[in-house]
């Protein structure tokens, strides 16, 4: 049961919480500002910056095409996502997703890259902007089978170059 004074001491605590700087800056991930992105993209990330956005999380795509426009902005890479076959080697299963993932959203499929990023690339990519973590969001069907000693390689590599490597499933 919730009675009034424990309510009143939740209320007080919470407004003492609320009006204490955080100790952690604010971040933000791409995916959730990709139309502006893709139409204005140093507009967004000032308009990002001026919002008290400090770090962001991003693909490499961003960072390879936008790295001096967030640095002008004062935006700080922190997190970067990259694609599950870059670990697993699955890449022909991964370009059938994004193809139909295309489809799904009506927009053109990617070309297959004419050379297959590797997780050194990535991890060249993110040393050389300030990346601290890198990870991927999710495993294809064809990828889960063997993917703990592929995930645990992979955050040896990272470790080895002072990153930190992250797997969290949005299937």
């Amino acid at each position: 049961m919730l009675r009034r004074r424990h309510l009143l001491k939740v209320a007080a605590g919470t407004a003492t919480a609320a009006a204490k700087p955080f100790s952690q800056p604010i971040g933000l991930n791409l995916f959730t500002v990709r139309t502006p992105l893709a139409k204005a993209p140093a507009e967004t990330y000032r308009g990002i910056a001026e919002a008290g956005v400090k770090v962001l999380e991003l693909r490499p795509p961003n960072l390879q095409q936008h790295a001096a426009m967030m640095r002008d902005a004062g935006l700080k890479p922190v997190h970067m996502f990259i694609d599950s076959a870059i670990v697993t080697g699955a890449w022909d299963e991964w370009q059938a997703f994004m193809t139909a993932m295309a489809a799904r959203y009506k927009i053109g499929a990617p070309p297959a890259p004419a050379r297959r990023p590797t997780l050194a690339d990535m991890i060249d990519l993110a040393k050389a902007h300030g990346v601290q973590r890198i990870g991927t969001s999710m495993l294809l069907p064809g990828e889960r089978a063997g993917a703990i000693p592929q995930l645990n390689r992979a955050s040896e590599q990272c470790a080895a170059a002072g990153l930190e490597f992250y797997y969290h499933n949005h299937a």
